[in-house]
């Protein structure tokens, strides 16, 4: 049986974001990201699931890494985890436990 994730193993802070829009200078629509929470999470890496992928004619890497936070309503896999500078897409969500915890599968490319 897993041991079960307790708010001491939840060391690494961070962001959770959702796509926005706002306008530039010139009234054009801009593609960003808004702050939905600051959460504190388990990061774990997983060997498997490190994968390239070609996206248009480039080939990339890609690194799966899971995040467990505390339960929370509405998260949505079109949205992102930011940690520190680097940025993580939500390919996942799935819920641990009844309302407990939160496992987030992304994706992070390089």
């Amino acid at each position: 049986m897993a041991k079960k994730t307790t708010s001491g193993d939840m060391r690494w802070r961070i962001e959770i974001q959702q796509p926005s829009s706002t306008q530039d200078a010139y009234g054009q629509a801009v593609d960003a990201w808004a702050t939905v929470a600051c959460v504190w999470a388990k990061k774990e890496n997983p060997l498997a699931g490190n994968t390239e992928k070609v996206f248009g004619d480039v080939e990339t890497s890609v690194t799966r890494t899971h995040w467990i936070i505390h339960h929370r309503d509405g998260l949505q896999p079109t949205w992102r985890v930011k940690e520190g500078s680097t940025c993580y897409d939500i390919m996942n969500i799935h819920e641990q436990g009844y309302r407990e915890t939160l496992l987030l599968i992304t994706e992070k490319r390089i």
